[in-house]
Formats: C-alpha cells, sequence, structure tokens
C-alpha cells in the first residue's frame, strides 16, 4: 500500500520560509499531494510539463490566488502583471516581445550560460563550507514553463 500523501499546508509560515523538506517528503509518498485547500498538487517536473500542453489546464491567475486568501501583497500585484495571466491583445503584445528570448538560438545561448554558472557554483561551493548537486546531479533544465497548474 503507497504512502498516503503529504499535505502542503499553505497557510503555514514554516513551509514558506522553507518548502522543500515538506516536498521531499511529499515526493518520497507519491507524484501528487494536495494543499491545505484541497488543490492537487503535482510533484513530478515531467508531469507538469504534460499537463501544460493539455488544453484543459492553465496556468493559475490572480483568482486562483484569491481562492486560497491571497488577494493584495506584493506576489499578488506581481502576478497580475505577469504575461500568463493577460488575455487577449495584451497576451498577444506581450508574447510577441517577449517571444524571441525563447527562440532556438537563445535557448542555446541559455544553456551555455547554465552550464558556466552551473561549473562556477560548484567550483565556489566548498569555500562556503556547503556541498551542492547543481549540475552534478545529471537533472535536466527545466522550462520556464514549469509551475503549477491547474483545472480551467
Amino acid at each position: 500500500m503507497p504512502p498516503a500523501p503529504i499535505l502542503i499546508d499553505l497557510s503555514s509560515a514554516n513551509y514558506w520560509v522553507d518548502p522543500y523538506p515538506t516536498l521531499r517528503a511529499a515526493r518520497a509518498a507519491g507524484r501528487t499531494t494536495v494543499t491545505n485547500g484541497g488543490e492537487i498538487v503535482l510533484l513530478n517536473a515531467d508531469d507538469v510539463d504534460t499537463l501544460y500542453l493539455d488544453p484543459h489546464f492553465t496556468v493559475p491567475g490572480v483568482s486562483d490566488l484569491a481562492r486560497i486568501g491571497i488577494t493584495d501583497g506584493p506576489f499578488y500585484e506581481w502576478r497580475k502583471q505577469t504575461l500568463a495571466v493577460k488575455t487577449g491583445k495584451e497576451h498577444a503584445r506581450l508574447r510577441a516581445f517577449v517571444g524571441p528570448a525563447f527562440s532556438p538560438g537563445q535557448h542555446n545561448l541559455t544553456m551555455r550560460c547554465t552550464a558556466k554558472i552551473n561549473a562556477l557554483t560548484i567550483q565556489m561551493t566548498p569555500a562556503l563550507g556547503t556541498t551542492t548537486s547543481i549540475a552534478a546531479n545529471g537533472s535536466r533544465p527545466r522550462s520556464p514553463r514549469s509551475m503549477t497548474m491547474s483545472p480551467k
């Protein structure tokens, strides 16, 4: 019998200070979990990428934030301005502006920069008295769309 899902309590200040222990435990228990508000959380980045392409799902907007009690503050104000929550002509205008940054040529530049940053991080980490698995852990780069999805 698989372990029970680990509840992610979005109202917990401790969760927001350091979410990683909760997320590690949740991933050990399965590919999905739930929040205290009942939202399903995908814990595998490949699953997120798959759902991103499914027309039945969308990136959470400000109405989703309000549903979980976030109705103001810096994150709310920032989210209102992001491309994913814009619609119609404004979305098309912003997408045309940022689209070239995601072209194949730009992607190759990003990958080269990421490799250099990872190498520098690994080189500098021992001086900080800690260890890292950045780049050395075999994980593939995550796409910008790897974020939580919600049903339309």
